[in-house]
């Protein structure tokens, strides 16, 4: 049950999608360069992944500089247990330097159970994929994977956007 999050360029809104419950509550935001606007989505039928659909702000309109997300983020399962192994993909321009950090139930990083990837580039094809084993010490409960993306040099360009994944004893 992958999450996507679609984070929109230059303040724009992120694509709308359809609004369905999720068993993880996952309530995904995304913020595209300097637009602060967030969105929820929940998991869709199917493999689950989802659309940030704008909470709050205006209806997009004909003025927007792209409709082409930034950067979206999936994970490769919606439910794990602690010791499993997870990826998270991140699909954003190539070139663009990424950092992907997950934050776990008992508020702790990446870097103590895992999925941490700092300072890394999208490929050629767009996309970057980090795959970890999450430690059997993580906590059962949410995780929220964070991923931002910035250009290393010339124009100014960022954008974040995170989803979310459920660590149970038994999915």
């Amino acid at each position: 049950m992958g999450l996507a999050v679609h984070a929109s360029r230059g303040g724009g809104p992120s694509s709308t999608g359809a609004s369905l419950q999720s068993r993880a509550a996952a309530q995904p935001t995304a913020r595209g360069a300097g637009s602060g606007r967030s969105g929820a989505a929940s998991p869709a039928p199917g493999r689950g992944d989802a659309t940030a659909t704008p909470v709050g702000g205006s209806a997009p309109s004909s003025s927007t500089p792209s409709a082409t997300p930034l950067l979206t983020v999936t994970v490769a399962a919606g439910c794990l247990p602690p010791g499993a192994t997870q990826t998270v993909t991140v699909r954003s321009r190539a070139g663009l330097q990424v950092t992907v950090d997950p934050r776990y139930s008992d508020g702790a990083t990446g870097s103590a159970y895992g999925g941490e990837a700092v300072a890394q580039t999208i490929a050629a094809d767009g996309t970057f994929h980090e795959t970890w084993t999450v430690s059997s010490r993580a906590p059962l409960g949410e995780v929220v994977v964070e991923a931002g993306v910035a250009a290393p040099s010339g124009p100014r360009v960022s954008g974040s956007a995170s989803t979310r994944f459920l660590l149970a004893a038994h999915c």
